[in-house]
């Protein structure tokens, strides 16, 4: 028989790469020596897998262990797969964003194209995936993170080996391509757009939404930043916001100036007892969420006649209005939170400002000027003497 493994189950061992196996000598019924093997898939809890080695200890002692090159695979679903890549995203990425948006792109797949068997997602299931949600008048880029969350799964488990996925199918998968994009907004929000969104803040049940969005026009936070921001990370002495827990999670600290520090303590007054420490909340003295926001905000935009704009476009309207303004761009880089001033080159990168064209307008009055070329003496002059 076997010896016991770490885990203390007979036949149950646990690989260099974490990965569990059954390993199981037995003695069957006519006397003759066998071995049970199974690798069990990545990811699998200790629960499942304890469970999964005693029964198969229970089947050779009771003499009904079929041999694994007698067992017919089981049918393995799209939503099994699915279950499999939330466990590795749960494990590898435990933001609680991270695994939200994950489910929520699993259910939208399995809504949209059923839940299938695996041997079904194949590139022709992923264009009929972008076609329905399409039709469903979903933007591209809303598809395509559906699409693109398949493709990463789909190569991860060709890579670790996971039995549903081949390496072959995984790069057919991969090849899919993505809907076209329409480009972010290339320019500053009119003045008179802004007038009229001003203006559709302006009714007394807006002032909690006012709030926010006045926040964002002040610091250029994305929406999340803004309303998940907690009294422990304003500091009114030193006028400094950190932002170092949020999206991009790292040091990422903001200037208070005076409108937002007025801004601030006007939010921070206007607050039910119970709280939560959140600066700023609803009319309903309860936290936001970006879903819940957004739409609000869309339905603000829309009263105002400008429903093109959306909340981000406040931030591309601050980096676009900075740089307009000759700002320099790791400065621009800085005030944003991007992770490099690379990333705030290629958002940015499609502006033809004001700044541009007087600095080639001082280039031409500071550059010094090569003398004219000394015109060479003609070959075909006669020759004297």
């Amino acid at each position: 028989m076997a010896k016991h493994s770490k885990t203390g189950v007979r036949g149950l061992y646990i690989d260099a790469d974490g990965r569990r196996r059954i390993d199981l000598r037995y003695i069957d019924s006519a006397g003759q020596k066998q071995r049970y093997k199974e690798r069990l898939p990545e990811g699998t809890p200790a629960a499942a897998a304890t469970l999964r080695a005693r029964d198969v200890l229970t089947q050779a002692l009771a003499g009904t262990l079929v041999p694994r090159s007698e067992i017919v695979a089981p049918i393995i679903t799209l939503q099994q797969a699915f279950e499999q890549y939330l466990q590795w995203v749960s494990v590898n990425h435990p933001k609680p964003k991270a695994i939200k948006n994950t489910k929520s792109l699993i259910a939208t797949w399995i809504k949209t194209v059923g839940n299938v068997a695996i041997e079904k997602l194949t590139p022709e299931l992923c264009e009929i995936y972008k076609a329905r949600r399409s039709a469903a008048k979903k933007g591209p880029a809303t598809v395509n993170r559906g699409i693109a969350m398949v493709k990463h799964m789909c190569g991860l488990a060709a890579r670790s080996g996971w039995s549903w996925m081949t390496r072959e199918r995984a790069i057919m998968i991969s090849d899919v391509a993505m809907l076209k994009e329409p480009p972010g907004r290339v320019r500053p929000i009119k003045p008179k757009e802004l007038d009229a969104l001003f203006a559709a803040f302006q009714r007394a049940d807006s002032r909690f939404a006012r709030r926010v969005t006045a926040a964002a026009l002040l610091t250029g936070c994305r929406l999340g930043e803004i309303i998940t921001l907690r009294d422990s990370q304003v500091d009114l002495k030193r006028k400094t916001i950190d932002l170092s827990e949020t999206k991009q999670n790292r040091n990422h600290e903001l200037i208070i100036n005076a409108p937002m520090a007025k801004l601030l303590k006007e939010a921070m007054a206007d607050r039910a007892p119970k709280h939560g420490g959140f600066v700023f909340l609803s009319s309903r003295k309860a936290p936001y969420t970006v879903d819940g926001f957004s739409k609000h905000f869309a339905h603000i935009a829309d009263r105002a006649g400008v429903p093109s704009i959306t909340f981000h476009d406040l931030r591309r309207h601050i980096g676009t209005t900075l740089i307009n303004a000759g700002e320099r761009l790791e400065v621009v880089s800085k005030l944003l939170g991007h992770s490099n001033v690379a990333v705030t080159q290629r958002s940015y990168a499609h502006l033809s400002t004001e700044a541009t064209r007087g600095a080639f307008e001082s280039l031409a009055k500071i550059a010094p000027i090569l003398p004219p070329a000394v015109q060479s003496a003609s070959r075909n002059r006669k020759k004297t003497g």
